[in-house]
């Protein structure tokens, strides 16, 4: 029943805005909604064990200071997702990481840039990745 009036809602909302919607940002809405529904919160901390898990490697390098190639890029993985995905400030990402805002948006462009690319080492993890965190 609260689904039921929440699509409503949507629905009266969506219709109101008078945006032009695509599959796409409805699918991305909906996503949101059953998220509510289910009472699942997509975090920042939750993203960063399901990179570290990806890239077998643990959260704490992650987060630590470590330019290790096999740190590095994971961090700037869940960067980018937090950015992309939770919709973060710059300024917010940086702080749970502990890194300044610039370096969180020079990660995020080097994602994209590498994702454009099709970059071996990027693209795969990223596109397995981002379609689970959208369902989550």
């Amino acid at each position: 029943p609260s689904l039921i009036r929440a699509l409503e809602a949507l629905a009266l909302r969506l219709h109101q805005s008078q945006l032009k919607l695509d599959i796409s940002m409805i699918d991305h809405l909906l996503q949101d909604l059953i998220r509510e529904e289910k009472g699942q919160q997509l975090t920042p901390d939750i993203i960063l064990q399901h990179v570290a898990e990806t890239f077998q490697v643990n959260a704490e390098d992650i987060m630590g200071k470590s330019q290790n190639k096999e740190h590095v890029l994971p961090r700037k993985m869940a960067m980018y997702f937090c950015r992309t995905i939770l919709r973060m400030p710059y300024l917010k990402i940086g702080e749970f990481f502990s890194r300044d805002h610039s370096t969180v948006m020079s990660s995020v462009k080097q994602i994209e840039k590498g994702k454009a690319s099709k970059d071996k080492n990027i693209a795969p993890p990223l596109f397995k990745k981002k379609k689970k965190f959208l369902n989550y």
